[in-house]
Parts: C-alpha cells; sequence; structure tokens
C-alpha cells in the first residue's frame, strides 16, 4: 500500500538522508540524459531537469547510496518532492537495491507509481518489510515531459 504523507507518520522512526549526493545513470549506468543538481532555494534541495523529452521508457534513473547499518529493518521509503512544469514529468518508480559484492544488486523494494504533484509533498512507499545485509541505493526512475521542467527533491528517508 502507498499513501501520501499524514501528520501522523511525519513522526515515525526513520532514517534521513539528504538528496545533495545523488547522481544520474541511464539503463546501463552513466552516462544519463538527466541533470542533477542543488537547488537555489535552499541549495540543500536537489533539482532534477533534461534538455528534452525523458520517457520512462528510457529508463533514467537517479540514485542515492544511503548508509544504512546492517540489521536495519525497513518498513517503508518516503521521497519528499515537488514537480515543476508539464504533466507527464514525474519520478514513475522508487526501488531499493542491495548489495554485497560488487557484480551483484538485488532489488529490494520496487514500487511503480506516479509522482507528479506539483506543489511540494511527502511521498511515503509502504511494502513487505526487510532487514538490511548489505549496501543499500535508493533509485527513482525519472520522466521529462518538456526541456525546461524540473523535478525538486527534498529530504528522502526509509521508516523503520
Amino acid at each position: 500500500m502507498s499513501t501520501i504523507i499524514s501528520a501522523k507518520t511525519l513522526f515515525e522512526p526513520k532514517l534521513c538522508f539528504s538528496p545533495l549526493t545523488a547522481t544520474a545513470v541511464g539503463p546501463a549506468g552513466p552516462p544519463s540524459s538527466l541533470t542533477v543538481s542543488p537547488y537555489s532555494g535552499p541549495s540543500t534541495a536537489l533539482v532534477i531537469s533534461a534538455a528534452g523529452l525523458v520517457t520512462a521508457e528510457q529508463l533514467q534513473w537517479v540514485q542515492l547510496g544511503l548508509s544504512v547499518p546492517a540489521g536495519t529493518t525497513i518498513n517503508g521509503v518516503r521521497v519528499c518532492y515537488q514537480v515543476i512544469g508539464t504533466p507527464g514529468t514525474h519520478i514513475t518508480q522508487v526501488r531499493l537495491t542491495e548489495m554485497t559484492t560488487p557484480n551483484v544488486a538485488v532489488v529490494r523494494w520496487d514500487d511503480a507509481v506516479t509522482l507528479g504533484s506539483t506543489t511540494p509533498v511527502c511521498y511515503t512507499s509502504r511494502q513487505a518489510a526487510f532487514v538490511t545485509a548489505g549496501t543499500i541505493t535508493l533509485m527513482l526512475r525519472i520522466a521529462i515531459a518538456k526541456a525546461h521542467d524540473q523535478i525538486l527533491l527534498g529530504e528522502l528517508a526509509l521508516v523503520n
């Protein structure tokens, strides 16, 4: 079940992460059609943009390595964002992968979703909980409808 975050869930225990170390990758890693950079107000937010149309089928991702202690139970993924632009610009998927050896990353969380709010909002994805055993990467699949559209990212969090 996935929901927009309510006032009740604002105070859930969570591990919070800044989006500033995120990178953009294509279907097989870099290079990407996306650009990520600090936003101007506040500069601790991240802005995602592209030079032109980026469809969900192009598998363009923004990924962020998360420092999560082994043995942490993950019950939810929270993404705070805002779309500045036209309909069709949105986050199309929220994914967590887990890696131990450098040749394998297992998808532990996958939420195909359309996050296209034009007002600032936090979305919480909830699925079956899992306990971490390796490194965790948060991945957001992105669609950009027009060249000047943007997606702003604020807090990213794991609800435990």
